[in-house]
């Protein structure tokens, strides 16, 4: 067998347990509170697109929207491979006793 040498290899294995987590939340995630459900969304965002680059902030009658908005611009400047760890981190410890294959 071929392996995936040093950094790589973390990265493959990341990217897997990343759509792992994610496929966890939507399984598992329903009992979330609101501010981690965000914090999730911003993290999820922030690792699958990149920057918030956009000034179109929603209005204040859009309050979701708005917050949604905020918390991925918070994570602005952070790379998509850290926004992804830290993502599966949080997935591992809101449920952890469904994310201990992601250990």
């Amino acid at each position: 067998t071929q392996s995936t040498w040093g950094p790589f290899r973390f990265l493959d294995m990341s990217a897997a347990k990343f759509d792992q987590a994610a496929e966890l939340i939507k399984l598992h995630g329903s009992n979330l509170s609101n501010d981690q459900l965000l914090n999730l969304y911003a993290l999820y965002k922030q690792a699958t697109v990149g920057d918030n680059d956009s000034d179109d902030r929603p209005r204040f009658f859009n309050p979701t929207g708005r917050a949604k908005f905020d918390a991925w611009k918070a994570q602005h400047g952070k790379s998509h491979d850290a926004a992804k760890h830290e993502y599966v981190e949080l997935v591992c410890s809101l449920i952890p006793d469904h994310a201990a294959s992601l250990h």
